[in-house]
């Protein structure tokens, strides 16, 4: 197979062969695959690719194997006329990326789906332009030639489907109609609430025919549920107390972790504040292992302890203003630690 050389595409076979065909179709060239379609409303290049494949299989074609589109050259405007359109395409105009495109190539795989593609697409409407659709290769004379081919193979398809269809035997003739039997509709029973066995027993056996009867109050004239939805008042009136009870216990669990959380806070400055009573007491030395005991001998080291305002004769301090129950624990918690500390000074 000799070989010739495109200047855009370098040394390719002659006739533009394609590669994957056997030698049996060597004659058929890729051209003759390819349609043309020309006169599209400028648009962008993806856009008009994926305008081509939903025309192809709206119309039945069947998707191509490969969908190529030419660029436009755009247009030199008034104001640039004084520059040479070549120079302007080279200095001013937009890049190659914006250009738009009117002309898109359909490759397919078959002469068959080449023919019907060019057949459609030519004449088309669409956006409000006309298409014009042609055969790169082997088109005019040789398509309508394989198009009225194809339109006569059809015929005579036709023709064998209309000859077997008359000598196809005699079907028999219908039946008579059959006349509509009148039958009385059983009687039906209602359920009594005296018995919650028979009930159920009778809403199993005649759900059908019967008005429907609640599984929780064993009511007859309504569900239980539906869809997920209450319809018994009593279960309705049930859900609710339950869901009143839920949200009071998620209340209550709220109010409890609250509390002890101020509970640990207030255990937490406690121990801060011990702590630092300790540090005064031993004159900013930490003691490990033991309660350091101080001498009589020290009284630099010795802090006073705070004398409270005023006493009551019971030795409690009377506040002069109402406390809230954290202050007046730790209130307490200071009058311990407080005798704590006496009673150690108060030894030998």
């Amino acid at each position: 197979m000799s070989a010739s050389f495109i200047p855009s595409r370098g040394w390719a076979p002659a006739l533009n062969q394609r590669p994957n065909l056997a030698d049996a179709d060597v004659t058929v060239r890729e051209a003759d695959l390819t349609v043309r379609v020309a006169d599209f409303a400028p648009m962008q290049g993806n856009e008009l690719r994926a305008l081509c494949l939903r025309l192809l299989i709206a119309h039945r074609i069947g998707t191509a194997s490969r969908v190529n589109v030419s660029l436009d050259k755009p247009q030199q405007p008034a104001t640039a006329l004084t520059m040479p359109y070549k120079l302007w395409l080279e200095k001013r105009a937009p890049p190659r990326s914006d250009w738009l495109s009117s002309t898109a190539f359909l490759v397919f795989k078959s002469r068959e789906r080449t023919l019907r593609a060019q057949a459609m697409l030519d004449g088309l409407k669409v956006d409000g332009a006309i298409l014009s659709a042609k055969v790169l290769g082997r088109g005019g004379v040789n398509a309508a030639v394989e198009n009225v081919r194809a339109v006569c193979h059809c015929e005579e398809s036709a023709e064998e489907t209309l000859d077997l269809v008359a000598d196809f035997p005699a079907l028999p003739a219908p039946g008579p109609m059959l006349v509509p039997v009148a039958t009385v509709r059983p009687a039906m029973r209602a359920a009594t609430g005296s018995s919650a066995d028979a009930s159920s027993s009778v809403a199993r056996s005649e759900a059908s025919t019967m008005e429907p009867i609640c599984s929780y109050c064993k009511q007859v004239g309504h569900v239980a549920r539906v869809r997920g939805v209450v319809c018994c008042p009593k279960l309705f009136h049930l859900e609710c107390v339950r869901a009143e009870a839920r949200e009071a216990k998620a209340k209550e669990e709220v109010e409890q972790r609250m509390a002890r959380a101020l509970d640990r806070s207030v255990a937490r400055k406690l121990r801060q504040r011990k702590a630092e009573l300790e540090a005064e007491q031993t004159g900013g030395w930490v003691t490990v292992g033991g309660t350091a005991l101080l001498s009589e001998a020290s009284p630099a080291v010795q802090t006073p302890a705070l004398e409270p305002s005023a006493k009551t004769p019971d030795g409690s301090v009377e506040a002069s203003h109402e406390l809230s129950r954290s202050q007046k624990r730790m209130q307490k918690r200071k009058e311990k630690s407080r005798a704590a500390r006496a009673a150690l000074r108060s030894q030998p």
